[in-house]
């Protein structure tokens, strides 16, 4: 269900314009581990350390569709990379998903989401 969400909603591709941490594009994207994150409280992780778990796990990796997991090192050292702006860019993200699935559901701008928007 999650990933069905993630998928058609583009949000992957949402995150990946909205931030440049990783500097050189390598193997992954700025969305990769941000949705680790995200995956991690999903499937019940209550700390960062969780994601070893995630990560090491073949049904967790075949249930996200990946070959692997962002390790917990390269997690956290993304995480120390964020700055308020970089925070505010993904609420905007988060925002604009939040607008369209309402959209999409009622047919409607979310109650609240376009003055919420434009006070920031």
């Amino acid at each position: 269900m999650a990933l069905r969400f993630v998928a058609k909603m583009r949000v992957a591709q949402r995150i990946d314009k909205a931030l440049s941490l990783l500097g050189v594009h390598r193997a992954s994207f700025e969305s990769d581990p941000v949705l680790t994150h995200v995956y991690n409280l999903f499937l019940g992780g209550t700390c960062i350390e969780d994601i070893g778990h995630l990560q090491y796990s073949e049904p967790i990796r075949r249930l996200l569709g990946t070959q692997q997991i962002p390790g917990l090192t390269t997690a956290g050292d993304f995480l120390r990379r964020f700055e308020v702006s970089h925070i505010d860019r993904l609420d905007r993200v988060g925002d604009a998903i939040w607008q369209d699935v309402w959209k999409h559901s009622y047919g409607l701008a979310a109650p609240g989401m376009l003055s919420s928007l434009s006070n920031k």
